[in-house]
Order: structure tokens, then C-alpha cells, then sequence
């Protein structure tokens, strides 16, 4: 019922490494409250741990869940979830989780701004991304 998934692994076809998902916080926000921070970062990181040794389980509470009509498939998610979890082994290990590296998204603005995938303006907004 539905349609089979198909990954494409960006690196195979040239685009340089970029993030998948990111959490972004204001500076502020976490200067200011750094222990919730990083205990919000140690569940996220618990629950994708937990949702990538049991997809099926973490599938059907999405469905369960009732997010979106497109979520309601209980397979369709846990095969998503299979599939993000094996793309997850092409991140770099020398890539901290929970950090990005300023110099790999100043790459990848790079690389889309000179195919004019984004407006110029939108890639002028990332080029100045901070390190941490």
C-alpha cells in the first residue's frame, strides 16, 4: 500500500556534505540557559537513538500520533525510519552531534548558490553562519 522509498545519497551524485535536520537556538537563548540545552540535546539524541533501534515501535507511535495524513502508515514510516538510519552512517564521525561546522555549510551554500538553486540573498544570510 503505497509507494517503495528510494534514497538518494546526495554524495554520490557530487553535492558536498551538508546537514539533514537541525535544531536551531538564538545565541541568547542558549548563553543564557545552557543546562536545558544540553539536557534537551541529550533527549533528542536519546529518542533518535531509541526510534533507530526500534523503528517499527517509534513508526506506529508517529502513526498513532496523527502529526499528518502522510504519517499515518505505520510501515511507510518505519521504512523511513530504516532508511535515515542507514543514511546516518554516511555523517563524517569527525562531525560532533549536536554541532554543526560552519565551514561544511559555507561548502554547501557554496555549491548550491553556483547552480542558482537559492536566491542570492538567502545564500548571503548562511555565508555568515557562526562557527559554534
Amino acid at each position: 500500500a503505497g509507494k517503495a522509498l528510494r534514497a538518494f545519497k546526495m554524495g554520490e551524485h557530487g553535492v558536498p556534505f551538508c546537514y539533514m535536520n537541525a535544531i536551531i537556538a538564538l545565541r541568547s537563548l542558549v548563553e543564557a540557559n545552557p543546562d536545558l540545552l544540553k539536557r534537551f540535546l541529550a533527549a533528542v539524541r536519546e529518542g533518535s537513538a531509541w526510534a533507530s533501534n526500534n523503528p517499527e515501535e517509534a513508526a506506529q507511535a508517529i502513526a498513532n500520533a496523527r502529526f499528518h495524513r502522510d504519517l499515518d502508515d505505520a510501515d511507510f514510516n518505519a521504512e523511513s525510519i530504516r532508511m535515515l538510519r542507514d543514511m546516518h552512517a554516511l555523517v563524517p564521525k569527525s562531525v560532533p552531534w549536536g554541532r554543526m561546522e560552519a565551514s561544511r555549510l559555507r561548502e554547501f551554500v557554496a555549491w548550491v548558490q553556483a547552480r542558482a538553486l537559492w536566491s542570492a540573498e538567502r545564500a548571503a544570510a548562511l555565508r555568515h553562519v557562526s562557527p559554534s
